[in-house]
């Protein structure tokens, strides 16, 4: 038998842990709905932020555009290098969410994207702490859907937070 680390993400661990939430359309919904929230509100807000910064002549404003756009870029490379399969490819599991993509698991770039759109709102209002709420929530929701290892937000959330450190070069 082969020995795997006690917490390593196995199929039959995944199976078991997924099997409730697959019994309930209830609860597929709401995690299905819960991810979607979570990732349009990012897509909403930060050209909402940005655009507000342009209106208040925020001195920053550059920064909050271009490290986020060349952060993006260069996690992106670093993806397509890398090209790490994913859990569904790998372990041969169903992910809770139909997902096609092949690959490119490592870093996140969806974590990648919230937690340095999170920083962003951090470094621009005193309340933008607020946002890493929903960017760790949709970690949690993207490594339970099966379609990331825990070590790919945890990466992605890590370097989205070492480049947010350019904010206050």
């Amino acid at each position: 038998m082969k020995r795997t680390f006690p917490f390593a993400l196995t199929a039959e661990r995944y199976e078991r842990i997924t099997a409730p939430i697959r019994r309930r359309k209830w609860a597929m919904e709401t995690l299905k709905w819960s991810n979607r929230i979570c990732s349009v509100s990012y897509i909403v807000a930060y050209p909402i932020c940005i655009l507000w910064m342009l209106y208040i002549g925020d001195y920053f404003t550059g920064r909050a555009i271009l490290i986020p756009a060349v952060s993006v870029v260069l996690l992106s490379v670093i993806r397509l290098l890398i090209n790490r399969p994913r859990p569904y490819e790998k372990l041969q599991i169903k992910p809770l969410f139909s997902k096609q993509t092949k690959g490119k698991s490592f870093p996140s770039r969806h974590i990648f994207s919230s937690f340095i759109i999170a920083a962003t709102f951090t470094f621009v209002f005193p309340w933008g702490w607020v946002f890493f709420i929903p960017a760790t929530l949709l970690a949690v929701i993207r490594v339970f859907c099966g379609v990331h290892y825990p070590s790919d937000v945890i990466v992605g959330a890590g370097l989205a937070m070492i480049a947010s450190l350019f904010y206050y070069l």
